[in-house]
């Protein structure tokens, strides 16, 4: 399965990976890291975690 994590303030896809074993795409709102710089904050992308069935 591919995943696009997309900025929810700009639209850009910022971030995509891959999970083997599934088909399919899924799409992931979140900040990029210019977007977080702008407004005042510090983006972690690592925090957080998604469970897609």
């Amino acid at each position: 399965m591919k995943i696009y994590h997309t900025c929810e303030c700009c639209g850009r896809i910022y971030k995509t990976s891959e999970i083997e074993g599934q088909a399919g795409v899924v799409e992931l709102q979140g900040i990029c890291q210019e977007c977080a710089e702008e407004i005042g904050g510090v983006q972690n992308q690592n925090s957080g975690q998604h469970f897609y069935n």
